[in-house]
């Protein structure tokens, strides 16, 4: 998804000014935990939490622009499925963890699925994405 992401980003302009779309992705693979906040007020929203969490802003915040950087745990584990290519980050990272670039995938990648209209669901939600975790708000079809 992060490699999709990249690819559109790459061709969009802002409205406004004409300057490109810039975004910084950062990837780790480790447990997290889960849970809705907020459950008695107007809007709860669902949060994840964890290092793993704190990791990936991490690899997010020290990334460069248009590039995905990944961790080592999910360094392995891309190359455990196969297909992706990375290469190793040689700049030094403040936080001294041994990171990746995932430059791209050849065609034993796992390949996105076409989508099907029946496989979507009646409700849809926005997800928005901090540097901490995400929030997703649940809004109905009706909304759109």
């Amino acid at each position: 998804m992060a490699l999709d992401i990249v690819s559109e980003l790459s061709e969009m302009r802002v409205i406004h000014n004409g300057k490109p779309v810039a975004v910084r992705i950062g990837v780790h693979t480790g447990p997290v935990a889960t849970g809705i906040i907020g459950y008695q007020t107007l809007h709860p929203c669902y949060s994840v939490f964890g290092s793993a969490v704190r990791t990936a802003a991490l690899m997010e915040s020290t990334g460069s622009e248009m590039k995905i950087q990944i961790s080592e745990s999910t360094y392995k584990e891309l190359m455990t499925i196969g297909g992706y290519i990375a290469e190793e980050r040689k700049d030094i990272d403040s936080s001294g963890l041994k990171t990746y670039w995932l430059v791209g995938r050849t065609e034993e990648a796992v390949q996105r699925r076409p989508i099907n209209p029946s496989w979507l669901c009646k409700y849809q939600s926005n997800i928005s994405l901090t540097n901490r975790d995400p929030f997703i708000d649940p809004i109905s079809n009706d909304d759109v």
